[in-house]
């Protein structure tokens, strides 16, 4: 829904140059609430983020690149890496610091790369900006996997007004937390975001190793060679 939320944003791992002029945050959204409320800033450092939401059966998304002084023209804007069609790409005409990109077609369990081309504003020019973004739906705490927790999680937050802490519950995009999102989200279980380097804080829990397998395997070489010498110094030789 329009205007219930800004740009449900994602953060984007950038490659672009933080030099004043340069793009310095993004966020990503389905299509049909870019515009609204909220808005969650990329990161030119952090973990690559992951968008929770479905873009409808079309997969339509809005990626917004924010620059830190007003552009004069880009010439031209792909989808770089992953699947999705670039339908329109403009200079936002309210924000001249912000380039606004429309996609189509972006599938599921994927991450995404849109690349910015000849870039001009008042900072100069910049031959490529591009940014990077994970889409699962459903993944709603962003560990890169669509399971029990993200279930779970999206119960607790039924029934419950759509606010900037908890949109990513709101899988469907229709301005509320119920049922039908937690239907969405078992339909998505058991999906993963391909190509995503987990962080290991999300890592499934296992029993750690603490350094006993490697005493282990020096404490059995040693006992070969210590009793294989013992072995040796009490063989005598045939008379």
């Amino acid at each position: 829904m329009k205007n219930i939320r800004e740009v449900l944003a994602i953060g984007f791992l950038l490659a672009a140059s933080s030099m004043p002029g340069y793009a310095s945050s993004f966020s990503f959204s389905p299509t049909t609430d870019a515009g609204s409320l909220w808005q969650v800033d990329g990161s030119l450092s952090g973990a690559l983020a992951i968008e929770s939401q479905s873009g409808g059966p079309n997969g339509d998304y809005t990626m917004v690149f924010t620059f830190a002084s007003s552009l004069t023209s880009v010439g031209g804007v792909t989808v770089t890496s992953g699947t999705g069609t670039v339908t329109s790409g403009m200079i936002d005409p309210s924000n001249p610091d912000r380039y606004i990109v429309n996609l189509a077609g972006v599938t599921n369990g994927q991450i995404i790369t849109v690349s910015l081309t000849n870039v001009l504003s008042s900072g100069g020019l910049k031959p490529t900006v591009s940014a990077s973004m994970g889409v699962l739906i459903g993944d709603t705490n962003s560990d890169g996997f669509v399971d029990s927790a993200d279930i779970a999680q999206t119960k607790s937050q039924s029934g419950i007004l759509v606010t900037s802490s908890n949109f990513r519950e709101d899988v469907n995009g229709d301005g509320f937390i119920d049922s039908a999102d937690i239907a969405f989200v078992k339909s998505k279980s058991g999906t993963v975001l391909n190509n995503f380097q987990i962080d290991p804080t999300n890592r499934p829990a296992r029993v750690p190793d603490t350094g006993s397998s490697a005493a282990l395997l020096a404490l059995a070489l040693f006992g070969i060679t210590f009793f294989g010498r013992r072995l040796r110094s009490g063989v005598t030789a045939p008379s």
